[in-house]
Formats: C-alpha cells, sequence, structure tokens
C-alpha cells in the first residue's frame, strides 16, 4: 500500500502532472486495496482533482472526511472538500490564513473581520475561524480569539493548530486547566509535533507542572536540538 501511494505523490509531481491515465490507476488500485484508509482517498482525490475529474475527487473527500472525522485527517479532507467546491473563496481563506501569521499589527483588525465573515458565510469549514482567531491573538484579544478558536475544533475536532491556539488562548485568559485540556487533545492528534510539545509545555508551567514541562522540552530537544523556543 506505501509503494502504491508514493507512486500517486510522485505522479503527482510537476513533470508528472499531466501522466492522467497512470494517476487514476494508482488511485483506483489504492482504495481498492485500502478503502477504509482516509488517506488512501485523501491521496486519490488529490490526484483525481489536478486531473479535472472535480466529481470522483469530492466522493473520495467526502469518503475520506467521513472515516476520519476526528483526526488529522478528516480536518484535511474538510479543507481540501471546500478548496474543490469553492476554489475562489477557498483561495481568499488560505491567504487570510497566511496573513493573520504574518501581517503586521495594525492590519490584524481587518484581517480579522474580513475572516469573521467568511466565518458566518461558511460557519462548519474551520479555515475562516482558525484564521480570524489568529488575528484576534495576535491582535491582544484572547477572548474573541479563544471563541474563534472553539469554532474549529467544533468544525474539525482533528484540527491540531486550532487545539494549539485554544490552549494559548485559554491560558492568556487564565484558564489554565482549559488550556492543559486543549493541549493535550492536540497532543493525542500529533504527538511528535514540536508546536504541540511547546504550547503543552507552556501549559504545564503555567499549572507549575514542572516535571511535565521539563519532560516535553526534553523530548522536544532530543527532535530538534536547534529549536530556540525549547532553550
Amino acid at each position: 500500500t506505501q509503494k502504491v501511494a508514493k507512486a500517486v505523490d510522485k505522479a503527482l509531481e510537476p513533470d508528472g502532472i499531466h501522466r492522467a491515465t497512470r494517476i487514476s490507476k494508482l488511485g483506483r488500485a489504492l482504495t481498492e486495496r485500502v478503502p477504509q484508509d482516509a488517506r488512501a482517498h485523501l491521496i486519490t482525490a488529490r490526484a483525481l482533482n489536478q486531473m479535472g475529474d472535480r466529481d470522483t475527487a469530492l466522493f473520495h473527500l467526502d469518503r475520506a472526511e467521513e472515516l476520519a472525522r476526528n483526526s488529522t485527517l478528516g480536518a484535511e479532507a474538510q479543507r481540501g472538500r471546500f478548496s474543490v467546491e469553492h476554489p475562489d473563496a477557498s483561495a481568499e481563506i488560505e491567504a487570510l490564513l497566511r496573513a493573520a501569521n504574518e501581517a503586521r499589527e495594525a492590519d490584524l483588525g481587518t484581517i480579522a473581520l474580513r475572516a469573521h465573515k467568511f466565518a458566518l458565510l461558511y460557519e462548519n469549514l474551520w479555515t475562516p475561524h482558525l484564521a480570524m482567531g489568529v488575528a484576534e491573538a495576535r491582535g491582544g484579544r484572547p477572548r474573541s480569539a479563544a471563541k474563534a478558536f472553539e469554532n474549529a475544533t467544533r468544525c474539525a475536532p482533528g484540527c491540531v493548530a486550532a487545539w494549539v491556539e485554544l490552549s494559548r488562548a485559554r491560558v492568556a485568559l487564565g484558564d489554565i486547566e482549559g488550556g492543559i485540556v486543549a493541549a493535550e487533545r492536540a497532543q493525542t492528534l500529533d504527538p511528535e509535533s514540536l508546536p504541540v510539545m511547546a504550547v503543552s509545555a507552556e501549559a504545564y508551567l503555567a499549572a507549575q507542572r514542572h516535571d511535565e514541562a521539563a519532560a516535553l522540552v526534553r523530548r522536544a530537544l532530543e527532535h530538534d536540538g536547534t529549536n530556540h523556543a525549547f532553550r
């Protein structure tokens, strides 16, 4: 199965993007072998969408989301499905998400407002809620940010970034236990993620659970000893 998946990924590289027949054949083989594997459906959907077979891509994205609704794969399937159904809106929301993380402080209010409009329009999609939350958090509005992150986790319980940001916002509001709950949820989804380890260590430190924080820092440094966030 892994060999088939790698072959599909290779076929999706720029120099192989026009090999529609090969991609389709590999995708069918992958999902036939592992029909309950959400990752297989995601890979197949990506291939089919690049081929231009939108309807079949949506079928596989729906299947992936159904199979992995509460996992990171489910969150990515939801994001992918929206990008196929609403490519223009998706591109703008993704741009807002990038801007929320990178923009100057003076622009954060405008970004949050625009993201909020998309969140109202697509209330069951996690990406605009996350974009709004990041902008609000960076703008010094943790209460509004926490609400947006809670909405993102409601839309996609497997969205690691939303749980990470929710933990940080709750700690900023003084809800240390709530921050730990969110951080530990992120840990269950992606225990090897450095951002997850970092936010978890922050929450444990806020609760004066120093041994647990130190253990996470040690683990993080084993993964990436050059990361100054853990030094």
